[in-house]
């Protein structure tokens, strides 16, 4: 007991269930979520879940000075679940663990590395996989073309994001990894999504791979931070998680539509998530929210697309074709690979 998962999220409804599913499945059992300023229904759902029992669900609407996920977090790091539990982990909606040893659960990650106490799993972001239309089921079946495994470039698809043991070793939480170290550096055993051990300035910063410290053996995360191209205006229209004054579009949609080859490693499991996500659609009142959700995100979508800055940004990304190209180098005896962007689209964001 005690393997928690922590998130913020702002109108997520119809892919919360799935998320839910999917981490249950794969051995954590704890669940605390912040939302804010939803619309769409995600804070019934969230409501609901916490009814049952699955989850804690913590509203986070009001006073977050454009940056509700770091009120979150700071939360969330004097909250009783986190400072009771055995491991933590912060991810968001769109982020999925995909333990790759043993049987593809969280136990046979924490056994292949006994040792350590802080595991970093580096993202591999799937891209929209050309699907334009918006349609229910489930989105880790859906889009399975993505960025190859070893990409240093661009930057903004390079991140990790951190399991570790509270221990009150840290400060607080970032959106990916722990921060402001409390102990004596010697109780911190870092590792990756290898096993390979952490430099030691990851203990005062970085939140991104870099060459020869790449590891995905056995683990990794599955990040969808696109979807469809009608799920993709409705994130727009909800903006950052971090920062809700900035706006995200055609720059965001460039950098992330990566669809260099398929990744269908999560193909097995898909009968034990979809059987999962039936059992909590087994009650009704999440049934019915779930039916809400996808009506209002199918509808939204489709007033977006009507609205001039929607109709821009859907002409944009329905003709984006990359025009960039993928350089091919070794690294600590690697394979890697940089994609880059002759024309690159103006106002990229930064961090």
């Amino acid at each position: 007991m005690g393997r928690l998962i922590i998130t913020s999220v702002r109108n997520e409804a119809p892919f919360l269930l799935e998320w839910l599913a999917w981490h249950r499945h794969v051995g954590f059992d704890q669940f605390l979520i912040y939302s804010n300023d939803c619309t769409d229904g995600t804070d019934r759902m969230l409501a609901r879940l916490d009814a049952l029992g699955l989850i804690s669900w913590q509203p986070n609407d009001g006073a977050h000075d454009g940056k509700p996920q770091t009120v979150a977090l700071n939360r969330a790091v004097a909250h009783p679940l986190y400072r009771g539990a055995e491991w933590a982990l912060h991810i968001d909606a769109d982020e999925f663990v995909m333990v790759r040893c043993g049987q593809g659960r969280l136990d046979d990650l924490l056994a292949a590395v006994p040792e350590a106490n802080m595991i970093s799993l580096s993202w591999r972001n799937f891209g929209a996989s050309g699907v334009k239309t918006y349609s229910p089921g489930l989105l880790t079946q859906t889009f399975t073309w993505c960025s190859p495994r070893y990409l240093l470039q661009p930057w903004q698809l390079t991140g990790i994001k951190t399991l570790h043991r509270p221990l009150g070793h840290w400060g607080r939480i970032g959106p990916h990894r722990p921060f402001r170290l409390q102990t004596d550096k010697r109780n911190i055993n870092w590792v990756g999504g290898s096993g390979q051990p952490y430099p030691e300035r990851f203990l005062v910063r970085g939140w991104r791979v870099e060459p020869g410290h790449f590891g995905d053996a056995l683990a990794q995360i599955n990040h969808y931070p696109l979807k469809s191209q009608e799920s993709f205006l409705v994130k727009c229209d909800r903006g950052y998680a971090q920062k809700t004054d900035a706006k995200l579009g055609y720059a965001y949609w460039c950098l992330r539509n990566i669809n260099f080859e398929q990744d269908h490693e999560i193909d097995p499991y898909l009968p034990h998530l979809h059987a999962a996500r039936t059992a909590l659609l087994a009650d009704p009142e999440l049934r019915a929210l779930q039916q809400q959700a996808e009506d209002w995100h199918r509808a939204k979508a489709q007033s977006l697309k009507e609205t001039e800055e929607g109709k821009g940004l859907w002409a944009a990304i329905d003709s984006y074709k990359p025009t960039g190209s993928y350089t091919l180098t070794q690294s600590a005896g690697r394979d890697v690979y940089a994609f880059t962007m002759p024309e690159v689209p103006d106002q990229l964001e930064q961090r």
